[in-house]
C-alpha cells in the first residue's frame, strides 16, 4: 500500500516446507469461528475453523511486531470480528487490525509491560475499551477505536502494589454502570464503579506512573471498596459466564473459589506433595459449569474438577460451609494431555468454550501445534471417583499444507520463469538479509559488481526508514528457527518509475546493463500483477507481443499498511476463496492433484498444473480485499503510462529496428491500458469482487508522479461514474461524504474549518524522504477526513453538479449539486477559496499539493461555481501565490 505517495507492492514466495509457529498467545470468537494466534517471535496468524471444528484453515500472517506477542482481544458483543488488538510483551506495543484483510488500524508504543488484558463492550453506547494492568499500579481504560487512555482506576493508597488481575462486567439490573474487581499482588481486592458517560476524575492526575501521549488527560478514579483476602503473588481472577458471583482465583500452588458479592471463599484447592497433581503449577482456569472447573497447568494439562455443594450457586447448600474448619474440597476428575507436554519449551496457552453441555477446548504451545477437545459435559457429571484417565485431543497438524508443487519451490528451477530473475544473481539483483540486520556490505559488493549509481538502484535489505532506495527488494524470512527460509520480494513503483525515468533521458552506454535490469524488473512487476486468464486474448497480447511471461511458481500477494505493517495472504486461504465461491465468471478450477505420484515431463500434468496456478494465484485476489484490487490495478494503469511512453530499450527493441516497431509495441501497450480501465474495473463493479477504495485514488488526486496521478484520476472517474449510474449506490455514497464535508465547514470563517493539527493529506516526497514517523491522533485522522471529503466533493461537483440527482424519494432532490438547491456548491466555493491562500492554514507549505488541488478544483468546475466565488478575491490570491513563487525562485538563485 502507500507510505505518504509511495507504493511498495509485496508478494511472498514459500519454502517447501510449510512454517511452524511458536504459539504465545490466542484468541477465538466462537460466534464467527475466528481464530487467531501470536507468536513468540512477533507474528500473528488469523485463522478459519470449519466443517464443526475438525478444520482450521489459516486465511492471513500479519507482521508488525518486534517481540513476543503476550496478549490477542477482541469485542464478542458482535457475531463477527472486525478489528482485534494485538500487545506484544517487553515493549508494551499495542496494535489494533483489521480481521477482515489483516491491515493495520492504529498502533502506539508505550513503555509498560501488561500481565492481564481484556476487552470490554458499555452496551449503553456501544463503546468498545481495552483495559489492561501490568507491572504498573494503575487500571488503564483504552479507547479501542483511538487507543487512547480515556480512564484509570487507581488505588487509593499511594504505594499501591501491582495489580495481577482483573475483571470487569456490568450488572443486568444496573446496566449503565461498569465495575471493576482488581486484585492486587499484596492479595487486597479492589472495586470500582463508574459510569463512563459522566465519569470524571475525583483526584489529580499529577505523578500517574503511566506513559501517556494523549491530547486530552483520562479521567482519574479510585476505587470504592477494597478487602484482603488470602491469595499469593501473581494471581488470576476467572469469572463464570453463568454466574457471575461465582470467582475463581487461581495462583502456582493452588486455587480457590469466592462469592464476588463480599469475596468469602466457599472452597479451595492447594497442591500437597501426595497430590496426583502435585507436579502441576497453575496458570489460570474456566467454569465449564457451575459445579465443575477447568484448571490449566504450565506444563500443558488440563484438568477437570468437581465443585462442592456449598461452592456451586445453584445448590441449595451454598454457602452453608464456609469455614476453613470444616470446608469441603473439591474432587478431581480426569485430565486432558496431547502427549508432548514433557517437550514443550514454553508454557501452552488455552481458550474454551461451552454451548449445550458440550465444552470445547483449544491448546497451542510453541510446537505450533493447536489441539481440540470436545468434551460432553453429561456424560462427565455422571462419572464418580477419580477417573485416572487422559483424553487426547483432536489435533490440527497440517494446517499449513500449501498444496505446492515441491519442484515449483527450488530455487534452480527453470529460468524462464521471470521470479528466476529475481532469484539469480546473473539476472538482476539479490540481496540477502534477515528481518533485524542491514547488510551494507553486500549493498556495496553489488554496487562495484554492475557499476550502477547506488542513489539509482542500490539500498538497504530493510524496506523501514531506508537510507538508499531500491526499485525491488529482496529478504527472507522465517517464523520459527529452523525453518526452512521464506521469501518476500517488496516493489518500490515510484522508485521504479524514477530509475526508469533517468534511464530514458540518458543515452549513456554504461546504462545498458541498468537498462536491462529495468527491462526486465518492470516486464516481471507488471506480469506479477496482470490477471491472467481474465482475457484469452488479452494473455495472448502480453505473451506474443509484449513479451510477458506468466508466472510458474506459487506466490502470495501482501499488503503494507500503516506504518509498514505487512499483511501476508496465505495460501490454504487462496485455495478456500476459490473452492467455495462459487459467484465468478471463470471457469470452475481444476481437481486438486497429488505432485508425489506424477512424472513432471507429462504434458497434462503440466498443463493441470498451470491451471491450477492460474486458479488459485491470479483469481482469488479480487475476491479479497478493496486496499489489495486498488494498489495493483492502480499500479498496473500506472506501469502501462511509464512503457508506453518510453523509448526502445525498455521494450527490448534493438536500434537497427525501424519505428513502426517502437509504435506496434505502443500499441500493444495501449490495447492493455483499455483493457485494464475498461474490463477489469467492470469485473471490480460486479459483486464477484471487491471494488476499488475511491479513499486512496482520491488521494493520489494530485500526485507528484504525473504517471500515477493520471491513473489515479483515470480509476476514480470510472468508478464514480459507475456509483452515478445506479441512484441508491449514489444516494448512500453521497450521504457519507457530504456529512464529513458540511462538519469542515465553519460558518464564522465562511470557509474551511481551521484547525492548527491539520496535516496536509497528500504528502509528498519531501515528507518522505525526511522520514518523518508519526503517529495522529484521533482528531488529526478525523481532520483529514474532512479535507479528503472536500477534495472528493470538490471532484464530484465538477463533474455531475449541473445535474439534478434524485434521492431514494424521486420527489425530492437531492441536497448538494442541483440547480434548485445549491448550498452545497456554495460552501464549496467558500471552502477551496479558503484553502486557496496563503493566509490561512498558514502551518501548511505554500506550494503543497492541498492548495494545488484547490487550484485546480476551482479552474475544473469553474462553470458551476462560478455566481459563488469572489472572482476578484481569487485571482488576487493566485497573483500572491505566483509573486511568491517568483520571489523564491530569484532567493535561490
Amino acid at each position: 500500500m502507500a507510505s505518504g505517495s509511495r507504493i511498495l507492492l509485496p508478494f511472498a514466495l514459500w519454502p517447501e516446507n510449510p512454517p511452524s509457529l511458536s504459539v504465545s498467545s490466542l484468541f477465538i470468537n466462537f460466534a464467527s469461528d475466528d481464530l487467531i494466534t501470536g507468536t513468540n517471535d512477533g507474528f500473528i496468524v488469523c485463522w478459519k475453523i470449519l466443517s464443526d471444528h475438525q478444520k482450521i484453515i489459516p486465511r492471513l500472517m500479519l507482521i508488525g511486531h518486534t517481540n513476543q506477542v503476550a496478549f490477542i482481544v477482541a469485542s464478542l458483543s458482535t457475531h463477527q470480528i472486525e478489528q482485534f488488538v494485538s500487545i506484544s510483551d517487553n515493549d508494551g506495543e499495542i496494535k489494533l487490525w483489521s480481521n477482515e484483510d489483516g491491515h493495520c488500524v492504529e498502533h502506539i508504543r508505550t513503555n509498560l509491560k501488561h500481565r492481564s488484558v481484556q476487552c470490554f463492550n458499555y452496551q449503553l453506547t456501544n463503546e468498545n475499551f481495552l483495559i489492561c494492568c501490568g507491572c504498573y499500579s494503575e487500571i488503564l481504560i483504552y479507547d479501542m477505536r483511538t487507543l487512547e487512555i480515556k480512564y484509570t482506576l487507581t488505588p487509593s493508597n499511594v504505594n499501591a502494589d501491582w495489580i495481577s488481575a482483573f475483571f470487569v462486567f456490568q450488572k443486568a439490573n444496573a446496566p449503565d454502570v461498569i465495575i471493576a474487581i482488581g486484585l492486587l499482588d499484596s492479595g487486597c481486592v479492589k472495586l470500582w464503579a463508574f459510569d463512563p458517560r459522566t465519569a470524571t476524575s475525583n483526584t489529580a492526575i499529577e505523578g500517574t506512573s503511566i506513559g501517556n501521549n494523549n491530547s486530552l488527560v483520562p479521567v482519574d478514579l479510585k476505587e470504592h471498596e477494597s478487602k484482603e483476602i488470602r491469595t499469593q503473588f501473581g494471581s488470576m481472577i476467572v469469572p463464570c459466564d453463568e454466574c457471575q458471583r461465582m470467582m475463581l482465583i487461581v495462583h502456582g500452588q493452588g486455587w480457590h473459589i469466592f462469592d464476588g458479592i463480599d469475596f468469602t471463599e466457599l472452597c479451595s484447592y492447594v497442591i500437597d506433595g501426595n497430590d496426583i497433581v502435585k507436579n502441576e503449577h497453575w496458570i489460570n482456569g474456566y467454569f465449564p459449569t457451575q459445579d465443575l472447573v477447568l484448571l490449566f497447568s504450565a506444563r500443558g494439562y488440563a484438568h477437570f474438577f468437581r465443585l462442592p455443594e456449598n461452592a456451586t450457586f445453584t445448590n441449595p447448600k451454598f454457602r452453608s460451609q464456609h469455614n476453613k474448619t470444616d470446608m469441603q474440597l473439591p474432587q478431581w476428575l480426569c485430565r486432558l494431555s496431547v502427549g508432548n507436554e514433557l517437550k514443550l519449551p514454553l508454557t501452552p496457552t488455552f481458550s474454551c468454550h461451552t454451548k449445550l453441555k458440550h465444552c470445547q477446548i483449544y491448546r497451542v504451545d510453541a510446537s505450533g501445534q493447536i489441539s481440540v477437545w470436545q468434551i460432553n459435559l453429561k456424560q462427565l457429571a455422571t462419572s464418580n471417583g477419580n477417573l485416572d484417565r487422559i483424553e487426547q485431543g483432536i489435533v490440527a497438524d497440517e494446517l499449513f499444507d500449501w498444496y505446492n508443487d515441491p519442484r515449483i519451490l527450488n530455487g534452480s528451477s527453470d529460468l524462464n520463469d521471470p521470479l528466476s530473475t529475481v532469484m539469480v544473481p546473473a539476472h538482476y539483483l539479490q540481496i540477502r538479509s534477515t528481518w533485524k540486520r542491514r547488510d551494507y556490505d553486500q549493498i556495496r559488493k553489488l554496487n562495484k559488481k554492475f557499476g550502477v549509481s547506488r542513489h539509482d538502484l542500490m539500498g538497504i535489505s530493510s524496506f523501514k526508514h531506508s537510507e538508499y532506495r531500491l526499485p525491488i527488494i529482496v529478504q527472507q524470512f522465517h517464523t520459527n528457527l529452523g525453518d526452512d527460509l521464506a521469501m518476500l520480494i517488496l516493489f518500490d513503483l515510484l522508485q521504479l518509475i524514477k530509475n526508469i525515468e533517468t534511464a530514458n533521458k540518458d543515452t549513456r552506454a554504461s546504462l545498458d546493463e541498468t537498462s536491462k535490469s529495468l527491462s526486465t524488473l518492470s516486464n516481471l512487476l507488471v506480469a506479477l500483477l496482470h490477471p491472467w486468464s481474465f482475457n484469452k486474448n488479452v494473455d495472448q497480447l502480453c505473451e506474443q507481443r509484449l513479451h510477458l511471461k506468466r508466472i510458474n511458481r506459487f506466490f502470495s500477494f501482501g499488503i503494507l499498511s500503516k506504518n509498514d505493517h505487512l499483511t501476508i495472504v496465505l495460501p490454504t486461504w487462496q485455495q478456500h476463496l476459490n473452492d467455495n465461491i462459487p459467484e465468478t465468471f471463470l471457469p470452475p478450477p481444476p481437481k486438486l492433484i497429488s505432485f508425489a505420484e506424477t512424472d513432471i515431463e507429462d504434458e497434462e500434468t503440466l498443463k493441470q498444473k498451470r491451471e491450477r496456478m492460474e486458479t488459485y494465484v491470479y483469481q482469488w485476489r479480487w475476491k479479497y480485499s478493496t486496499i489489495l484490487n486498488t494498489e495493483h490495478l492502480l499500479s498496473l494503469v500506472t506501469m502501462v503510462y511509464i512503457l508506453m511512453n518510453c523509448d526502445r530499450w525498455i521494450n527490448n527493441i534493438s536500434s537497427d529496428q525501424d519505428e513502426q516497431v517502437l509504435l506496434t509495441q505502443r500499441e500493444c501497450w495501449s490495447k492493455l491500458l483499455q483493457f485494464y480501465c475498461s474490463d477489469m474495473i467492470e469485473q471490480c463493479q460486479t459483486t464477484a469482487f471487491e471494488s476499488l477504495s475511491i479513499e486512496i485514488l482520491c488521494s493520489h488526486w494530485q500526485d507528484l508522479c504525473l504517471e500515477l496521478r493520471d491513473a489515479a484520476r483515470k480509476l476514480l472517474e470510472k468508478e464514480l461514474d459507475h456509483l452515478h449510474n445506479n441512484t441508491d449506490s449514489w444516494y448512500i455514497f453521497i450521504s457519507k461524504w457530504s456529512n464529513l464535508f458540511n462538519q469542515s465547514f465553519s460558518k464564522e470563517m465562511d470557509g474551511a474549518l481551521f484547525d492548527q493539527d491539520i496535516r496536509d493529506i497528500f504528502v509528498d516526497d519531501i515528507y518522505y524522504n525526511n522520514e518523518v514517523t508519526t503517529t495522529a491522533t484521533s482528531k488529526e485522522q478525523y481532520k483529514a477526513q474532512q479535507l479528503l471529503s472536500i477534495v472528493l466533493i470538490g471532484i464530484i461537483g465538477a463533474r455531475y453538479g449541473q445535474e439534478i440527482e434524485p434521492t431514494k424519494q424521486s420527489s425530492a432532490p437531492i441536497k448538494g449539486f442541483t440547480v434548485d438547491s445549491p448550498e452545497m456548491i456554495l460552501k464549496l466555493s467558500r471552502i477551496l477559496t479558503s484553502l486557496l491562500s496563503p493566509s490561512n492554514f498558514d502551518h501548511i507549505p505554500v506550494h503543497s499539493a492541498l492548495r494545488r488541488t484547490a487550484t485546480e478544483l476551482i479552474g475544473r468546475g469553474y462553470t458551476i461555481w462560478e455566481p459563488y466565488l469572489d472572482i476578484g478575491q481569487v485571482l488576487l490570491t493566485l497573483l500572491d501565490l505566483c509573486a511568491i513563487s517568483d520571489s523564491s525562485t530569484v532567493t535561490s538563485k
